[in-house]
């Protein structure tokens, strides 16, 4: 589903080995490639956890300092641990179920931005390219542990 999509937006199919390959450096992808590369292949634990730990990053500060992703496959998976079966019911039958959840639980749980982001509009404008740039990360980590463990 997120590839149909993804094409969609890409607005040819011949783009989508590139997408899906991304760029050999992870830290310049875009956030078309970024979701391509989560959604289309399983991943190490290394990078599960350095993704869960960039979904914590958020304008908002959460009652009981929750993560509404966590939160969401909790409810849906009835485990928040993301692993391979998690995104890919996320990436897959149960996307829709999934960020209904975490509307849902974001709007219901926040309840003030963040001290950094309080009279701060250059930080809130910020976030999106720094949430980027972090959830490239544990790409970008995992394609050097795969390039040192099979060296081409």
């Amino acid at each position: 589903m997120k590839l149909i999509k993804l094409m969609c937006v890409l607005g040819a199919t011949a783009a989508l080995p590139a997408v899906l390959a991304g760029p050999a450096n992870a830290a310049s992808w875009t956030t078309d490639q970024m979701v391509a590369y989560f959604c289309t292949e399983a991943h190490d634990a290394a990078f599960y956890r350095d993704y869960a730990e960039v979904e914590k990053m958020s304008k908002w500060k959460f009652n009981g300092d929750i993560v509404p992703e966590v939160e969401a496959r909790k409810k849906v998976f009835g485990t928040g641990e993301l692993n391979d079966t998690t995104r890919a019911g996320q990436c897959g039958e149960k996307e829709t179920e999934y960020f209904d959840a975490v509307d849902m639980i974001t709007s219901r749980e926040k309840d003030t931005l963040r001290e950094e982001f309080l009279n701060n509009n250059e930080a809130l404008k910020a976030l999106p390219a720094k949430k980027l740039a972090a959830f490239s990360k544990p790409g970008q980590s995992e394609m050097q542990r795969k390039n040192e463990k099979y060296p081409q």
